[in-house]
């Protein structure tokens, strides 16, 4: 089991490697402009941020479309209660 573990933790490693050394990359960068850790962190968390944004957005739309045809879903669902396939058909 240990071996198992290793070689995840090896591969896993290695998979968020470039992200880990352009977080680094940016704390270093923002402590060289202003030289206190608490305000480096702050701004790397404001470019996270921004560049999750776009994702953010985009989720919370689909959210919000989803809510607005979950009474009609509902609908479809009670009215073809025992046929699957029928459902599908209509739900698309």
């Amino acid at each position: 089991m240990s071996a198992v573990v290793t070689v995840f933790a090896s591969t896993l490693g290695q998979i968020f490697q470039p992200l880990f050394q352009a977080m680094a990359w940016l704390i270093a960068f923002f402590y060289a402009l202003v030289p206190n850790f608490a305000i480096a962190i702050a701004l790397l968390t404001v470019v996270v941020m921004i560049v999750t944004a776009p994702l953010t957005i985009k989720s919370t739309r689909s959210m919000v479309a989803m809510q607005r045809l979950s009474p009609e879903l509902k609908k479809l669902q009670q009215k073809y209660k025992g046929d699957r396939q029928k459902l599908n058909e209509e739900m698309m």
